[in-house]
């Protein structure tokens, strides 16, 4: 089976296997709903790379499915889509289960988004390849067959998968993220994530705290606070300002049990 990593936007990364159903019946290619809106066009490639490589079943369909409930909009799950077509339809042959992942330029050359990697991969004996950038898929395919390297891992900069969101030790910075960037982070990504409020100088906007009442599942670790707004002793916030401190403190108190 082949396997990919899901890099989408506002999303944390995660392997995921592709699936390719192969049935008899007029020649098909359909994509699963989430691969539709950015993929539709690559099918034309697809059958022009098979053909390429000898392909000559004509009486098959072909569906491809992966474990995502929206639309992908990453080009990078091109390369594990094609391989895992030719693995169904007899064409490849592995000895492992791979990971695979990147994108077919113009010249149909290959580009991968390499990054670090620094721990085992949740799936055990799952493989991987040397990649070279700008290498050919004939080249790519013979590097699998022979995969040796059990994969690690990549960790892929928070920066380039949530633009604009300050983190603070792998958690969102609720406070310092705008309202804006914050509303197009999917629940699920709150829920797998924790939230870093730091409770002092300011109180939260009441936007951001009715968006605190629709994730019912966030869970913030560390509530950073003192007595007041202004932190001065002797304190010059007005009785409004100490209320409304007292209020909120409370509410995130509560949320968080």
């Amino acid at each position: 089976m082949i396997f990919t990593t899901l890099l989408e936007p506002y999303r944390y990364p995660k392997i995921v296997p592709i699936e390719v159903t192969v049935l008899r019946g007029a020649r098909r290619l359909r994509l699963a709903i989430p691969l539709r809106r950015k993929y539709s066009d690559f099918v034309p490639k697809i059958w022009n790379i098979m053909a390429k490589l000898g392909y000559q079943k004509y009486l098959q369909k072909i569906y491809v499915s992966i474990d995502f409930d929206t639309p992908l909009l990453s080009p990078y799950y091109q390369l594990p889509i094609v391989v895992a077509i030719l693995e169904a339809v007899g064409m490849l042959r592995l000895r492992h289960n791979i990971y695979s992942i990147g994108r077919f330029m113009a010249d149909y050359s290959l580009s991968y988004p390499l990054y670090p990697a620094r721990e085992l991969s949740p799936f055990p004996g799952l493989f991987s390849t040397e990649l070279e950038q700008g290498e050919k898929l004939e080249q790519y395919l013979n590097h699998i067959h022979t995969a040796s390297k059990e994969l690690f891992a990549p960790i892929y900069p928070m920066n380039e998968l949530f633009p604009g969101v300050a983190f603070k030790e792998n958690q969102i910075d609720f406070c310092k993220t705008p309202l804006s960037l914050l509303k197009r982070i999917p629940e699920t990504t709150f829920q797998e994530s924790s939230l870093q409020i730091t409770y002092r100088h300011r109180p939260l906007s009441e936007q951001k705290l009715q968006l605190l009442q629709t994730l019912p599942h966030a869970k913030i670790v560390a509530l950073l606070h003192k007595v007041c707004f202004c932190e001065k002793n002797p304190c010059i916030c007005t009785k409004a300002e100490l209320a409304l401190h007292d209020e909120q403190l409370q509410f995130l108190k509560e949320y968080n049990h």
